[in-house]
């Protein structure tokens, strides 16, 4: 998909330029590859929007950091990391799949610097939306998309009238 190799491509070369600069070991996040699959095979879904593509990512780092911080580069860590940034996922309404990798990443590569969730994470993030949505302009598709919130479900039995539960 050109949408996938563009997005991947533009991000790693600015990344890089900009990594040089800082003297950077990393400076591309791996969960990035399942982003861009994301954000340019399905532009409609709530986790391909921008907020939940760099704000799921940057919670997700934040937790693989406290986790590592408290229980080191351990299986429990990891694990840890997983279920605290979905919980603050769904919290703050970024859900995006790719985060529980983000935030594994960081335990298992041990990575400890808080600067970290600025740089790569939300320069990785956030560059790859912005070509996202240059890119779907370019080709004529909507990007990013308003999502509508679904209606609140009601108990089941508000759906009934005292007087179905007399017939019945």
């Amino acid at each position: 998909m050109g949408g996938v190799f563009i997005g991947i491509v533009i991000t790693a070369m600015v990344c890089s330029l900009v990594s040089r600069d800082f003297q950077l070991k990393w400076w591309l996040m791996a969960p990035l590859g399942a982003s861009a699959a994301q954000v340019f095979a399905v532009p409609g879904s709530p986790m391909s929007q921008p907020w939940p593509i760099v704000g799921g990512h940057m919670l997700s780092a934040l937790s693989g950091l406290i986790c590592l911080h408290f229980f080191g580069q351990t299986s429990l860590a990891a694990a840890l990391a997983v279920a605290l940034a979905t919980v603050l996922m769904l919290y703050l309404r970024a859900l995006h799949a790719s985060g529980g990798g983000t935030a594994l990443f960081m335990v298992v590569s041990g990575t400890a610097d808080w600067h970290f969730i600025l740089f790569p994470v939300a320069a990785n993030a956030a560059l790859l939306v912005l070509v996202a949505i240059i890119y779907h302009w370019l080709t004529d598709q909507k990007y990013p998309q308003r999502q509508i919130n679904a209606p609140s479900h009601q108990p089941a039995l508000h759906r009934f009238d005292p007087s179905d539960l007399e017939a019945a």
